[in-house]
């Protein structure tokens, strides 16, 4: 499938407001802290027309990346973002970056870091950079873009629209985001879990011999309801079959927390309204 996505070019923007329309909103529990979501229905759907050469979907770093390079060549650019803030992991709490040697690390990568150092910076301070460096540009940012629908001719994709009523049409689409949802919603081929070995003859793919390779937890975790007890059952999402090393299979890397915590005024967790202490 031959979807034209990475090449950066763009014209002008037009906007048709139509007369808006009310979002039906879906039941969503109610937030630990009021207000606090990661998606936010809209709340009327408003169909507007915006036409440039290059639409990016996922206010990540790349995202932002992507959008300030179109525009550094004197393109025309759409950025549209899923939630409220831009950065992606950067603003989000992941404020020690894998770096090393600093010589391997240019562009606008390198303009990000100038602004805020490498490591022990704020979330705040990152979303702040990323806004920096889209000051000078005339990138068109749409935040709360949830992605509706996708129209191709053939086998390219032509318009994106969004859950408010947005629609762009573009003449390529980058997608930044992580999981790729963009391309998904497209139809390109994808696969989830690892491949086995045997796919593209390598070693270093599918599941790999317990206890080798430099990322082993360096404690022993009791997998137990109880610890110690096997007749307990193990915790929630433990596996005991973990395959055979070489094979492929359909899992994905788990999720974790990475929080930047302070030691001034703080404040106590609250308890999510549907915390289960197993699951943790």
């Amino acid at each position: 499938m031959k979807l034209q996505i990475l090449t950066l070019a763009v014209v002008s923007v037009l906007l048709q407001i139509a007369a808006p329309l009310h979002a039906q909103q879906p039941a969503l529990p109610e937030p630990a802290i009021p207000g606090l979501r990661y998606y936010y229905p809209p709340e009327k759907v408003e169909p507007r027309v915006i036409e440039t050469d290059v639409c990016i979907y996922g206010g990540t770093c790349a995202g932002v990346v992507a959008a300030v390079q179109a525009d550094r060549m004197g393109q025309r650019v759409v950025l549209l973002e899923f939630g409220k803030h831009l950065g992606g992991l950067s603003s989000g709490g992941l404020s020690h970056t894998d770096g090393g040697d600093k010589s391997v690390c240019g562009g606008i990568a390198r303009e990000f870091y100038n602004l805020i150092g490498q490591h022990s910076f704020r979330p705040s301070e990152a979303e702040a950079a990323f806004e920096k460096l889209l000051e000078p540009t005339r990138v068109v940012v749409h935040k709360l873009a949830h992605l509706d629908r996708v129209e191709k001719d053939g086998s390219r994709i032509v318009s994106v629209t969004m859950e408010d009523g947005l629609t762009v049409r573009a003449k390529q689409f980058i997608d930044t985001t992580y999981e790729g949802d963009l391309l998904a919603r497209a139809g390109v081929s994808w696969h989830a879990g690892r491949e086995a070995n045997s796919v593209y003859d390598e070693t270093y793919n599918g599941i790999r011999t317990p206890g080798q390779g430099g990322h082993n937890w360096p404690a022993k975790v009791d997998p137990y309801r109880v610890a110690g007890d096997p007749s307990s059952g193990l915790l929630p999402r433990v596996n005991d079959n973990p395959g055979t090393p070489g094979d492929g299979d359909d899992r994905i890397q788990a999720f974790c927390f990475r929080m930047c915590l302070t030691k001034k005024d703080p404040l106590p967790f609250p308890k999510p309204t549907v915390y289960q202490p197993e699951e943790y």
